[in-house]
């Protein structure tokens, strides 16, 4: 028996789509109708899926979604590695060590968002670096005593930490595009020295919010005090989701105060990586809480890996992986204003 590892081409799409199924199950969000095809083929910087193979049948695999990071003021491509999978009976055969070999061929570094225990140990026991954690944000309008004793006591605390916060006014308006100019100089400034973070141009923009999967996501334009950002979110039948913030890094205090006071719904929340977002969100009235997962950098470049992991990380969920592993809403309205 030989393992062969190679990276995938459009010709094994339909063999990969299969596999993920049978791996995942009908119902699990890998085998959605659509998700591959978004995601990972209509990805503006590329198709990357690495392949185990024995007798020319897939055994594992392991898809990438490319990221532009910018720190430093330099620009760097790397990856998020999602839906790893290995036939059981193939597992603990150093496929995927061999799948993170793999990956430094195409990108310098890959990121991972810590969604898989047993992946986010890979990383670590080959050298990875933690470089921060998840945190989740509640921020509560109305309470309620219904479901568990942990989320109500959890939506109380949250619903009287924000009422010591000041309200904003601001003006709003939903946008459908956005030029590249617009774009531009929203996340020209959006961090501070000493800060990495994903870079979103027009055209990953355009795959994230506006792809053929994900069309639940609604983008305001918001104006307050002679500021302006975009704010991106999600209704969902429990919660609106705040999924990115553009504007300038001096600005994001701003906007988030702006989004816990004018975005609809009796419960706002926010998943996102880094220290510097934890404490503005926290100052904006969100009650924070770590998550599980952790923001983990893999380089074969000890130099690269070193700077990287001295860098403080911003990451919302819009920029990784975090809100790609939900099924998209449907049937959902989301105009407001």
């Amino acid at each position: 028996m030989e393992l062969v590892f190679r990276w995938a081409d459009l010709s094994d799409v339909a063999d990969i789509k299969q596999f993920l199924a049978e791996s995942f199950g009908p119902d699990a969000i890998q085998s959605s109708s659509g998700r591959f095809e978004a995601l990972f083929l209509e990805h503006p910087l590329g198709f990357h899926v690495s392949l185990c193979t024995v007798s020319g049948s897939i055994v594992g695999l392991r898809c990438y979604l490319p990221m532009r990071a910018i720190f430093s003021q330099q620009e760097l491509t790397g990856a998020f590695p999602v839906d790893l999978m290995v036939k059981p009976e193939y597992r603990r055969m150093g496929i995927s060590r061999q799948f993170l070999d793999m990956a430094q061929e195409r990108f310098p570094f890959t990121v991972s968002s810590g969604q898989s225990k047993s992946q986010a140990a890979l990383y670590e026991e080959n050298g990875a670096a933690v470089v921060a954690t998840y945190y989740k944000g509640y921020l509560v309008r109305r309470p309620t005593l219904q479901g568990t004793l942990k989320a109500s006591i959890r939506d109380v605390l949250s619903w009287l930490h924000r009422g010591r916060k000041r309200r904003l006014k601001a003006s709003a308006k939903i946008i459908s595009e956005i030029d590249s100019t617009t774009l531009n100089f929203l996340t020209a400034h959006r961090l501070l020295d000493g800060e990495v973070g994903n870079l979103i141009a027009q055209d990953t923009y355009a795959w994230r919010y506006s792809g053929s999967y994900y069309r639940d996501c609604t983008a305001v334009v918001v104006e307050c005090e002679n500021r302006h950002g975009i704010l991106v979110y999600r209704v969902t039948s429990e919660e609106t989701q705040i999924l990115d913030i553009f504007c300038g890094a001096d600005t994001l205090e701003l906007l988030i105060s702006v989004a816990s006071s004018l975005l609809p719904g009796r419960k706002l929340s926010a998943r996102f990586a880094g220290e510097r977002l934890k404490f503005l969100f926290a100052t904006a009235g969100f009650l924070i809480r770590p998550m599980d997962a952790k923001l983990v950098v893999h380089s074969r470049h000890r130099q690269l890996q070193e700077r990287l992991a001295q860098h403080n990380w911003v990451i919302f969920a819009g920029d990784s992986d975090t809100a790609l592993l939900e099924f998209p809403q449907q049937g959902m309205v989301n105009e407001i204003f």
